[in-house]
């Protein structure tokens, strides 16, 4: 037989500047409704983004009284911190206020002046706000003066709290107080049948890796498990050899309890639909957010989030969190695990693949200019060679123009071996120029990764010491990390921001700044979208009849 209890409708009001707080009344129903008091009532918060579809043609404020208004609820709970609202006329009573969130203020404070309902909690945030409106914040205060005045304008008390933990407290505290100093009266209220659940103890398992690099494509692994379960650890290994890899050492976690409802008419538990989500503001991520399925007695699956580093602070801090549908319905925050990692801004840590991913991005749907189409490369000797370095990689095509874009195809034309200073492409002689200058050669090494790429375009014809002009081979060092005044090639984001531009530039002052003899090239401020791929360290240029048998020492 069902259970039949008081159903007491809460509204909450508040700006748009307190949305934290809003969820946080959702927590605190949910577990006063899993508590005894389950036994005579069942609390429903209220909130416009729930209740209220968006309607036009009338004041927001009446479309919102429409569906819920503040008159029929049991308890009204408030919050103002620095933000009053947008004002309104209600059209008809020429009656003017100064938010959505007075208006209801108000309007209860009237009815139950009259009635004797809705009880009102009212709270005031007092944690300084830097980006509050001074007009704003001055109709705040204007109005909590209202309750000072001999006599007041409104009489009541109001609670000050300055974190969310500490409103969380004073308002679970204040709810259950004012339910049991004036319990509502049947005839105020409607009746419905008691949902029936079994609460169930799980923990939320999250691991990264400790370390890892700008633009490596970094997982993090989640999984709901009972409490007595191994979890992710039973998946993970002790120890891992592989950079960047998982361990069981990474992995944190946090207890919960979850309700899960039960099903009336077999007596069975049902399952929970929950959402994983993933909030990281130093990575980008293509999906934050995972719908699952729990079952009663039962560990859920394994869940994987693809994350990319975009930034490099000291630490980088990554939350998982685990929602679930409550009682009433709605969906609230059960449970959460911190993460933190170190994020390197070194291109060493970096495979290549990802980063001539990165490069090649922006190749759909353009045509390559100056493809190189021979295979045969090879090396001719000389007396003092300019660069000494094992085998490497040889890329098609690199475009430097206005706003430095460059094009390279994804695709290796051959790999040699360099001893000398000159090197023939397409049966052409090319001429290698070190930038070094207090030497005329540098070795390179065999342990790192280096790569030519061909530029197309003249923002580098007035550098020094070497111009980089139209059809020039540069070499990088996709290893190295630059220093202010290096000639680098860097990625930036499109037009779109949904492809990678790199472009060939001076680095200096996190600026990337363009040497031409032409004035159309302004420079490019690094940003946490932008990153560089590695530092240029010699040119090759084609010989002419008049040069081949000139020696340039850089």
């Amino acid at each position: 037989m069902s259970l039949l209890v008081i159903r007491i409708d809460i509204f909450i009001s508040s700006p748009s500047d307190l949305v934290e707080e809003r969820n946080i009344i959702r927590k605190v129903i949910e577990k006063i409704n899993r508590s005894p008091i389950r036994d005579s009532y069942f609390l429903v918060p209220l909130l416009y983004e729930d209740e209220v579809p968006p309607e036009i043609g009338k004041e927001a404020q009446l479309i919102v009284d429409r569906y819920m208004q503040v008159q029929n609820s049991y308890i009204l709970i408030s919050l103002l911190w620095t933000r009053m609202g947008t004002p309104f006329t209600i059209i008809e009573t020429k009656e003017k206020y100064e938010s959505g969130t007075q208006y209801e203020i108000l309007k209860g404070y009237e009815n139950f002046q009259e009635k004797g309902w809705p009880h009102i909690l009212l709270y005031r945030k007092e944690k300084e706000n830097p980006s509050a409106d001074p007009v704003q914040k001055e109709k705040v205060t204007k109005f909590f003066d209202d309750f000072m005045g001999n006599p007041p304008k409104l009489n009541g008390l109001f609670a000050k709290y300055t974190d969310p933990a500490e409103f969380e407290a004073k308002v679970e505290d204040h709810l259950i107080k004012l339910i049991q100093k004036y319990p509502p009266k049947a005839e105020n209220c409607k009746w419905l049948d008691a949902p029936e659940f079994k609460e169930e103890p799980r923990r939320i398992d999250a691991a990264m890796p400790r370390q890892t690099a700008i633009g490596e494509n970094t997982p993090v692994k989640v999984m709901i498990c009972l409490s007595d379960s191994k979890g992710l650890k039973g998946l993970l290994p002790e120890e891992s050899d592989r950079k960047y890899e998982i361990e069981q050492r990474d992995v944190q976690a946090s207890g919960l309890t979850v309700a899960f409802p039960l099903d009336k008419r077999t007596g069975r538990l049902r399952p929970l639909f929950a959402t994983i989500e993933i909030d990281a503001d130093d990575f980008k991520v293509k999906n934050n957010a995972i719908k699952i399925q729990l079952n009663p007695g039962l560990d859920s699956g394994q869940f994987t989030f693809n994350l990319i580093p975009l930034r490099s602070p000291k630490y980088s801090m990554v939350i998982v969190r685990l929602k679930c549908n409550a009682l009433d319905g709605s969906e609230i925050e059960c449970g959460s695990v911190i993460l933190y990692t170190v994020i390197k801004n070194t291109k060493a840590q970096m495979s290549p693949r990802i980063i001539w991913d990165l490069v090649s991005r922006s190749l759909t749907g353009v045509s390559l200019l100056n493809k190189v189409t021979e295979r045969d490369i090879r090396v001719m000797s000389s007396g003092n060679p300019s660069l000494i370095f094992p085998s490497y990689p040889v890329y098609s095509s690199v475009q430097a123009g206005p706003n430095g874009p460059i094009f390279l195809e994804n695709q290796e034309i051959s790999r040699t071996e360099i001893y000398a200073g000159n090197v023939v492409i397409d049966d052409k002689f090319y001429k290698i120029h070190s930038l070094k200058i207090s030497d005329y050669h540098t070795q390179l090494m065999g342990n790192k990764r280096y790569a030519w790429i061909k530029v197309n375009g003249e923002s580098m014809n007035a550098a020094l010491p070497i111009p980089i002009n139209n059809g020039d081979y540069i070499l990088i060092d996709i290893d190295n990390t630059p220093s202010s005044g290096d000639i680098v090639v860097a990625s930036l984001p499109d037009e779109t921001g949904s492809a990678s531009m790199p472009v060939v530039k001076r680095y200096f002052n996190f600026e990337l700044i363009s040497e031409s003899t032409s004035n159309f090239f302004p420079p490019i401020q690094l940003d946490a979208y932008a990153r560089i791929i590695g530092k240029v360290v010699a040119i090759a240029k084609l010989e002419t009849s008049d040069s081949s048998n000139e020696t340039y020492l850089g």
